[in-house]
This record gives C-alpha cells, structure tokens and sequence, in this order.
C-alpha cells in the first residue's frame, strides 16, 4: 500500500508538472502576440478561471515566467508583464550577437552527423512556416534552430544562455508583429540567413559560420530598429 501511494504521489506530480508547463508556454504565446500589455496587472483569480486551472500551478507558472523575465513583481499587485526599453533590446541584440556567433563556430567545428541532420529539419520546417506566413510558427522554429546549435557546441551553458536571452527577446516581440510592413518579406529574408548558417556549419567552415550568423543577427537588430520606429510614427500619428 505504501509504494501504491508513493507512485500515486509521483505520478501526481508529473502531472502537475506538465499542467505548469503547459500554463508557462500559453502564456508566452500570449505575450509574444501582444495579448497583454506591458505594465498590465496580472490577475490571478480572473486568469486562473480563464484558462481553467487551480491558483497553485498558475502561481508556480507566473513565477517561472517572472525569472525568465517576462513578468515582474510588483509590491501588493501581484504581477505586471514585463515592458522594454529600446536600449535594453538593442544591448540584448549585441549580446545575441557575441552569444550566436562563437555557437556557430563552435558547431561548425563539433556537430554530430545526427545533430546535422536535425539541424536541416529544422531550416527545411522553418521554410514550410514563412511560405504559409506562418509568424508563430516560425518563432517556435527560430528557437528550435537556436537551441540545436547550441547543443551542436558541445556546451550546455551556451545552450542555456541561448535560450534565456530569446525568452527575454519575446518582450518585444510584440513590436515586430505590431509593424505594418511587411511581415512575409522580413520572415523570407530572416529564413534565408538561416539556411546560410546552416550552410556553413554543414560545410564545417567555422569562419563563415560566424560572419552568417553575425549578418543573421545584425539584421534582426535593424528590422527591429525599422519596425520601432514605425510603431513611433504609428503612436504620433494617433
């Protein structure tokens, strides 16, 4: 009886561990795509109805979200989501850019076959994603791309800082989808440095490797840049 209630235990666990999870990544979603404000106050009774969970996962999620920066304490209120400053996303650009560049010519050095091949998958399905301007779809796939070359470097806390640096990026992302331009041409072009990256890696060219991954990162920066100013133009026009 007592192992029956021990793998009972455990087996509740899991399960809670999968609902938080599950809470984390809908509300990621929901912040990329600009479905809360920044500077929004988080309420946890109306959010924990809505989305049909008890308070303690959502809690557990909320904090999680908070570490990765996504959300910030704030006093008696709770939670409020996380805004940017424009000088704070463009020094995180640098720093993807330091981050991703040494990656990439540590993975065209060190890649597995295997890890090549996953690799390729993931350009190939990012493709499928920009011809259905699929803008979701590719995010998931960018972070995809970004976190199997950082396995392919054989250093699990560049693959760590990889991944914490494009969750705080999803900050803003909201500016990007917000910007009136257009979103297939920039999804193409940003597909298209991908498959250059990957090129290089697969040629193990570790030099080219890092110039792509530089032009890669430069770029986002700059349509970055084009998509706040837009959203300036847009918010004086108003």
């Amino acid at each position: 009886m007592g192992e029956d209630a021990r793998i009972s235990s455990g087996e509740l666990w899991i399960e809670q561990r999968q609902l938080v999870d599950q809470v984390v990544e809908k509300l990621r979603d929901a912040i990329t795509r600009g479905h809360f404000e920044p500077g929004q106050v988080i309420r946890q009774a109306a959010l924990a109805d809505r989305m049909g969970v008890s308070r303690t996962p959502l809690r557990m999620a909320l904090s999680i979200l908070t570490s990765q920066g996504l959300l910030q304490r704030n006093g008696s209120r709770g939670y409020v989501v996380a805004g940017y400053s424009y000088r704070g996303a463009l020094d995180l650009y640098k720093l993807r850019e330091l981050v991703l560049c040494h990656v990439c010519r540590l993975a065209a050095e060190r890649i597995t076959d295997q890890r090549l091949a996953e690799l390729g998958r993931i350009v190939e399905e990012s493709e499928r994603f920009v011809e259905a301007g699929d803008w979701p779809g590719w995010l998931g796939s960018n972070e995809m791309f970004g976190g199997c070359i950082a396995r392919a470097s054989g250093v699990p806390l560049l693959e760590q800082f990889l991944e914490t640096i494009g969750i705080q990026a999803r900050v803003f992302q909201p500016t990007l989808l917000a910007s009136t331009g257009d979103t297939q041409a920039r999804l193409t072009v940003a597909a298209r440095e991908h498959r250059a990256i990957y090129d290089a890696i697969r040629a193990r060219d570790p030099k080219a490797a890092e110039r792509a991954a530089r032009t890669h990162v430069v770029n986002s920066r700059k349509r970055f840049e084009a998509a706040h100013r837009m959203s300036d133009r847009d918010e004086v026009a108003r």
